[in-house]
């Protein structure tokens, strides 16, 4: 019995791995790409998006699938596939724009455009939306990454290492770079982050980013995204008071799976308020969110970024209720010379609108938990990603990954050992001495004249105070730590030790 009951588990466990893939490219007529378009089985919310290069792929079990690909702007496009078995099959998707269909509607002098009615509509159905989630389940792909477009030559007088940065001799590269999967469980008032696999450029032990940017909701009044960027939120362009705060205009509809859906573009009525602008898809009948591709800038009072775009786009779920089926944000930053720029591309599938949740989610008051092996996946788990990775991504994880590994090389760290062990002159004037051990067991540092070894007051006139510090390594992320210091003064002769 126990022989057939490993049997099955054998087979149950290895059924993934014969699943087919369906991959390709999502490009508009003229055959220009069109990143981060969702593609999804039909009649379901579970599919992926492309990434940045318009590329996707998509695990499939052996099966008959009708794939959904749509695009902001564009007709969706539906591709029928039947899946054997291990196979990978390539389609290629070309959206034709969306020929948008303008109300028959006679705007007097003075009177108002057509969008007015649908905004209204939809903020008088803001707060159902936003109450009928009384609970969220989702499993989540995030896919962080970071460049920069320029690398300044120095930062307050000290070079600055392309190689270390990661970047090329003009100054463009990757900066940061990581992949997670994870479960994701909300009830409203507390929310778990369940991160199963994580992959950070160049950290074998990295952990990216233990609180993924959270969904952001414009049914809100004050949309929050990111910490710290502005305490006081942003004004949703569908919040209670926003026709105060905005002027919107009607740029046509037209059918979606049988819903007609209304663009419709958001302006703000003044500068230098916490406001939004770009477009907004809205479902008429439903009064819901279809698509959202909205911008805020300095002008909105935006802090430590530049700019922050933001793209959702909503699938059905069940009768009146759409769901968030994928959200990039795309930050930009000038800073000390460094300008940088990226996007956070979030997948969300299996989503489940108030079910039943298991009792030990919310048992104790942690937020976020990694499994205990999510930072050590190999490669191979990584291959059916639900975002493929473009060229310069792959490449960052092996360069990175291989430069990790000499760094951790025992022979390369003991030659660096020695080699910083060396005591110059500049050495005792400026940074200080700073002396380890094989393995780096023990370290000793000392203070520099400008750093305190030298000093002069009218009480002690001419004083020096030495400093040694010794820290011993116990363990991983444990260690001793020991400071001495001796302290005397020439014109009154005293002397003190401290430890």
């Amino acid at each position: 019995m126990k022989f057939y009951t490993l049997l099955l588990a054998t087979i149950l466990y290895t059924l993934p791995a014969y699943a087919g893939v369906l991959k390709g490219k999502v490009t508009d007529t003229k055959g220009e790409p069109l990143p981060f378009a969702p593609v999804y089985i039909q009649g379901t919310t579970n599919g992926t998006t492309t990434n940045a290069e318009a590329e996707y792929q998509l695990s499939l079990a052996p099966g008959s699938y009708k794939v959904t690909c749509q695009y902001m702007g564009f007709k969706a496009s539906v591709y029928s596939v039947t899946i054997k078995g291990e196979e990978t099959i390539t389609h290629n998707f070309s959206l034709q724009d969306q020929s948008l269909q303008m109300k028959d509607v006679v705007i007097k002098a003075n009177g108002e455009d057509p969008a007015y009615p649908i905004i209204r509509k939809t903020i008088a159905k803001r707060k159902f939306h936003l109450q009928q989630v009384k609970s969220f389940q989702a499993d989540i792909y995030l896919k962080g990454v970071l460049r920069t477009r320029e690398t300044p030559k120095r930062i307050m007088g000290e070079k600055i290492d392309n190689d270390d940065l990661g970047v090329d001799s003009a100054g463009k590269g990757i900066l940061y770079l990581c992949e997670e999967q994870a479960d994701y469980y909300s009830d409203g008032d507390r929310q778990r982050t369940v991160i199963k696999a994580v992959r950070e450029s160049g950290e074998a032990n990295g952990l990216g980013m233990s609180q993924l940017p959270s969904i952001v909701t414009f049914y809100e009044n004050n949309v929050s995204i990111f910490k710290g960027i502005n305490p006081r939120g942003f004004i949703s362009p569908i919040s209670e008071n926003a026709l105060f705060y905005y002027r919107y205009k009607f740029e046509g509809n037209f059918m979606d799976n049988g819903h007609m859906v209304a663009r419709i573009k958001g302006i703000p009525k003044r500068s230098y308020e916490p406001l939004f602008q770009g477009t907004m898809y809205i479902v008429e009948e439903d009064w819901a969110i279809h698509s959202i591709d909205l911008l805020v800038t300095k002008t909105a009072n935006l802090e430590l970024l530049d700019t922050l775009k933001v793209q959702q786009a909503h699938l059905l779920l069940k009768q009146d209720t759409w769901v968030v089926k994928s959200q990039v944000l795309y930050p930009t930053l000038k800073i000390f010379g460094f300008d940088i720029t990226g996007h956070f591309v979030t997948v969300y599938n299996g989503q489940k609108v108030n079910e039943p949740m298991p009792d030990t989610i919310f048992s104790t008051n942690i937020t976020s938990q990694y499994e205990h092996d999510a930072n050590k996946k190999d490669t191979a788990y990584w291959v059916n990603r639900p975002v493929p990775l473009e060229a310069d991504e792959s490449r960052d994880f092996i360069v990175k990954d291989s430069v990790r590994l000499r760094y951790e090389d025992p022979a390369y760290r003991d030659s660096m050992r020695r080699k910083y062990n060396k005591i110059d002159f500049m050495d005792i004037v400026l940074s200080g001495i700073n002396l380890s051990t094989k393995e780096y067991k023990h370290r000793f540092v000392s203070n520099s004249i400008i750093n305190g070894l030298v000093n002069y007051n009218t009480i002690e006139g001419l004083n020096i105070v030495p400093k040694i510090g010794w820290t011993y390594t116990i363990d991983t992320g444990y260690s001793l730590v020991t400071k001495v210091a001796a302290r005397y003064g020439f014109s009154n002769t005293h002397f003190n030790l401290i430890g």
